[in-house]
């Protein structure tokens, strides 16, 4: 038979009392740098504008059962949030200020890259531990989620690589060289898209074509890129333009005016959602037409960064810097369900299901 001695578990698993009896009272060496769970309360008074106490928010229901990741510019850490509370439960102990966070793999995994660290940390959201640190021999930034082929997309600007994460091992795959200074990242089926800052220029990857580059052209203050049907739409933040490029001929199909600063992308049932910062709105189109079809209007006065898919769900949230507050957007029916308020100076907003060590 199996003998307790004979396992391999992972550092720190609790044995229930009713397993002891069938497979022994393990001793199981918990490490306590790996634990990173902080209930000491941070306090970001001095950092908000709006000094004002945030009262009861509503619960909406597709918050229910979920939590709430908050990255910030003014602390290392990753403030964990119950839905509709404006202040943390606690918080992920982190090494160096994040750049981004990115939950994988059911959510039950979190991503992170930090400023001036070489690595990428794997944390465990069920116990709020680090599993591994990925050493990447470059400083890491962007992170973009290929959850259908369960890999994960690093950009490493200053090295010019585009490294690639398989997420079953938690391991490297590949490094894929780059021209330039890649951000903006963009994963479209075989295709891979960025941005070179450098220089202004829109490249392709094909990955099914030896990893060909393709030079899509020059544009200026490329600030977020989507593809859909053959056509690659390209935001220019400073020029508020949004440029639709045919991809096979490189021709502009059409260019137009949009909402201030527009800063991020998604696409949902064939429509691009498009967040512009400053007019604080998203607007809409049909990618069959390239046509606006309705806008999305966000806080008054506020100055939305960031917006992402609420993992697993149609379901969308904005970060808005200005009045600390993030909205639930409604993907499918194109509507925003409602906004909450938070006391931490926000960059980034992630939500996902809460997990358990069992789940």
């Amino acid at each position: 038979g199996l003998l307790p001695q004979e396992m391999l578990v992972p550092s720190g698993l609790i044995i229930p009392e009713n397993l002891k009896g069938i497979i022994g009272n393990l001793n199981i060496d918990v490490k306590n740098e790996d634990i990173i769970k902080q209930t000491v309360k941070e306090s970001f008074e001095e950092f908000l504008t709006d000094k004002n106490k945030i009262g009861l928010q509503n619960l909406i229901p597709q918050l229910k059962g979920k939590k709430v990741y908050i990255s910030t510019n003014y602390s290392k850490n990753i403030q964990v949030l119950d839905p509709a509370k404006s202040s943390p439960e606690y918080s992920l102990a982190q090494r160096s200020i994040p750049i981004n966070i990115e939950l994988v793999n059911d959510g039950k995994f979190m991503l992170v890259t930090s400023y001036q660290r070489p690595y990428i940390d794997v944390i465990s959201i069920a116990d709020s531990r680090y599993i591994k640190q990925i050493a990447l021999g470059t400083n890491p930034d962007e992170i973009v989620i290929d959850d259908e082929n369960k890999l994960a997309y690093i950009t490493a600007p200053s090295a010019s690589v585009i490294i690639v994460l398989d997420l079953k091992t938690m391991s490297i795959r590949q490094k894929i060289r780059v021209n330039g200074y890649c951000e903006k990242l963009l994963i479209a089926g075989d295709k891979i898209f960025y941005v070179d800052k450098m220089k202004g220029a829109v490249w392709a990857i094909e990955t099914n074509n030896n990893y060909t580059l393709k030079n899509i052209g020059k544009f200026p203050n490329a600030s977020a890129l989507m593809f859909a049907n053959d056509k690659l739409y390209v935001a220019s933040r400073t020029k508020s333009r949004l440029a639709i490029i045919d991809y096979n001929s490189l021709g502009l199909d059409s260019e137009f005016t949009v909402a201030n600063k527009p800063v991020s992308m998604l696409m949902n049932n064939g429509i691009i959602y498009l967040l512009s910062a400053q007019n604080n709105v998203i607007q809409c189109f049909d990618s069959n037409t390239g046509n606006m079809i309705k806008e999305i209007e966000l806080v008054p006065n506020g100055f939305s960064s960031r917006m992402s898919r609420i993992y697993g769900t149609n379901f969308a949230v904005v970060a808005d810097v200005k009045t600390n507050s993030y909205s639930i957007i409604d993907l499918n029916r194109g509507v925003l369900l409602k906004t909450y308020y938070v006391n931490i100076p926000l960059k980034d907003v992630k939500i996902t299901d809460s997990v358990s060590l069992f789940d």
